[in-house]
């Protein structure tokens, strides 16, 4: 089942309409009764005037100044601009209910193994190239009752060195791994509950900006609300 998932943002739309005004536009009459080619070419018998030598070379003008279009700034939440570690955001699940989330502590490498190892004693250490990374994050239901917001790591994609990978494909990479974190992020929450709970991944050892999706759309891919994971551990 495809959960939809969209993040709360305040943002301000300002419509504006321009009122156009048309310029007048003047048609000149001909009062003299000849072709207005011989008025141009011949001149008046009865003007005894100078000659007057009109010109009709067209006026040279500057190209106009090219101007560089700006590309807009990607939207807070978006990949290009992840909520940062350890902020409290509010998020709204299946359209309907409120609650707030936030990363509370992350640990990787050597210190997440040691945990990872003495949760269960069939885990198997880290492929070739990856460690483990522990996240544990903090909920809040903080809406009225819409329901129970029932949240476990499959709503959550991994991306690391540009890798996406969702919790089948780090099953693939990790070999026999059972993980038995505790408390683990699966629980069900009505209106006013909060509850902690971790989540472990593999993230690439030389990966320092390793980043987490929730919510974006298993199907093709798109969506969802990207937090930056880091540690200073080992």
């Amino acid at each position: 089942m495809n959960k939809r998932f969209l993040l709360v943002l305040s943002v301000l739309l300002l419509v504006m309409s321009a009122c156009g005004e048309s310029k007048g536009v003047e048609i000149a009459t001909q009062t003299d009764p000849r072709p207005l080619e011989e008025v141009i070419s011949q001149p008046d018998p009865e003007d005894t005037s100078m000659p007057v030598e009109v010109t009709t070379e067209a006026p040279t003008s500057k190209p106009p100044t090219p101007v560089p279009s700006s590309t807009p700034e990607p939207e807070f939440g978006e990949r290009l601009n992840p909520v940062p570690l350890g902020t409290e955001i509010e998020l709204v699940w299946d359209d309907q209910i409120d609650f707030t989330i936030q990363f509370v502590e992350v640990v990787r490498g050597s210190e997440a193994w040691s945990i990872v190892e003495q949760a269960n004693m069939f885990n198997e250490p880290a492929p070739d190239g990856y460690e483990f990374i522990l996240i544990k994050a903090k909920v809040v239901y903080t809406g009225a009752d819409a329901g129970i917001l029932a949240l476990d790591d499959s709503d959550w994609h991994f991306i690391t060195k540009g890798q996406l990978l969702n919790r089948s494909d780090l099953y693939s990479l990790s070999g026999d791994w059972v993980s038995g974190l505790h408390p683990a992020f699966d629980f069900k929450l009505f209106s006013g509950g909060e509850a902690e709970g971790w989540m472990d991944w593999l993230v690439a050892i030389d990966d320092a900006n390793p980043l987490l999706v929730m919510g974006m759309d298993t199907y093709d891919n798109t969506g969802g609300v990207y937090f930056e994971i880091y540690s200073t551990s080992e």
